[in-house]
């Protein structure tokens, strides 16, 4: 079936531009080219008011699944529909008014394992055997790298619905829209393996809908009790904007003490943990004192000498997880003449560490391999002022504030902070 170029404008948000032929196929890529749109434009998107009802899937294992039984397939032609339910379900939400989108990760694009054409050609055939009705309704969202489109992130579905682009942008009907995935991260029971992953799950949670898993969904199965909904060892979505927090930790750190200057300040915390965050708000009028910068440890301790010789604070921005490096460091902070010498334990838990370090590596900062951080807390000895501190602050969740006026935090970075990633 031929395919007809068309703006993403005119295609996904009902611009100006109309396609002429409904029943051709439209073709868009992301501006990175790693991102794809493929469907039908139908009357997804109009220029209406009203709030559309959209019933997303994932595709492996949930639309289809391999006819080998093997978990990835072995080509293009290993697959068959997940249930003899799957084509009567989608007619019946087209005959419902829903919309239908496929979300789906497909890695093995930009990996040379299957090429574009192959894949989009498999969709093809996947609705074909859905019948004309579900073909006409249906959008197929195709992340082909790891970042920001790549499930659970959100970004090909933000362009969508989030206004990105200028247009009439047609709004959802939360109450009625949902998403039925397979990673839920369910526990393996009598006849089903344990999911892989619960990429779906935090897809859904991201983007606030209804999640349902396609057994419930196809087959019926009532395996809610499975799916643990708040069973998470970091929940992305509690860092909220809170400048009360800034507010707190500035008292807790300068509020009614007597500090003597300079004093010298060791943080302790883990690579992505917020550690330079900290320095910037809370510690901006100190010399700051971080290798990553200076590239030596010498340059450090003579950075930090000059520093505290002339009567200015320093605070030096370091792992510093070991007790006998910040040994050191208070014996040259106490030789060089600090009146005080505190520290600052950033006390994250270790996926608040990773989170924070993948959100940098999708909007293109500088990331850390996972192991770094993981050698941080396997190898943490935990700070005690019988080390020679004069105090100990810690820096925690509770801490934590998210504040728009960083020039650093743009809108969709915010968002990203704020999800599962």
């Amino acid at each position: 079936m031929s395919q007809k170029r068309a703006s993403i404008e005119s295609y996904f948000l009902g611009g100006k531009k109309k396609l002429q032929k409904i029943d051709k196929k439209t073709t868009e890529e992301s501006e990175d080219k790693s991102c794809i749109f493929y469907g039908h434009q139908g009357e997804l998107f109009d220029n209406t008011n009203s709030a559309i009802k959209v019933a997303a899937f994932d595709l492996d294992s949930t639309i289809i699944t391999t006819i080998s039984g093997n978990t990835f397939p072995k080509d293009k032609f290993d697959w068959k529909l997940f249930s003899p339910n799957v084509k009567s379900k989608l007619k019946q939400l087209v005959c419902e008014d829903f919309k239908i989108i496929f979300v789906t990760n497909q890695n093995g694009i930009s990996k040379g394992k299957i090429s574009k054409e192959d894949f989009l050609s498999k969709v093809d055939e996947i609705l074909e055997r859905c019948g004309p009705e579900v073909m006409k309704s249906t959008l197929t969202i195709i992340a082909t790298e790891d970042n920001m489109y790549r499930k659970p992130c959100t970004a090909g579905w933000d362009y969508l619905f989030s206004g990105k682009k200028k247009g009439s942008v047609r709004k959802l009907d939360m109450g009625k829209s949902f998403y039925c995935g397979d990673a839920a991260g369910r526990l393996a029971t009598k006849g089903m393996k344990k999911d892989f992953s619960d990429s779906d799950l935090k897809f859904a949670l991201n983007l606030g809908l209804r999640f349902c898993t396609p057994e419930n969904f196809f087959k019926g199965k009532d395996d809610t009790a499975m799916i643990q909904m708040k069973d998470f060892d970091f929940d992305p979505r509690v860092l909220e904007i809170s400048p009360e927090n800034e507010v707190k930790f500035k008292t807790k750190l300068f509020g009614n003490k007597i500090i003597e200057k300079p004093e010298l300040i060791i943080l302790i915390g883990s690579p992505g943990s917020g550690k330079s965050t900290v320095c910037a708000r809370y510690f901006s009028n100190y010399v700051h004192v971080n290798q990553d910068t200076l590239k030596t440890k010498q340059k450090c301790m003579e950075m930090c000498k000059k520093s505290l010789t002339d009567g200015k604070s320093a605070i030096v921005d370091a792992q510093n997880k070991k007790t006998d490096l910040r040994a050191e460091w208070i014996q040259f902070g106490k030789h060089h003449g600090a009146k005080s010498i505190r520290c600052v334990f950033i006390d994250m838990p270790k996926e608040f560490s990773m989170h924070m370090n993948r959100v940098r590596s999708h909007c293109n900062e500088k990331s850390i391999p996972k192991i770094v951080i993981n050698m941080f807390y396997k190898q943490l000895d935990n700070p005690t002022v019988k080390e020679g501190f004069d105090d100990i602050i810690k820096y925690t969740l509770n801490d934590f504030s998210l504040l728009m006026k960083e020039t650093t935090m743009t809108p969709s970075k915010k968002k990203m902070i704020q999800s599962f990633i």
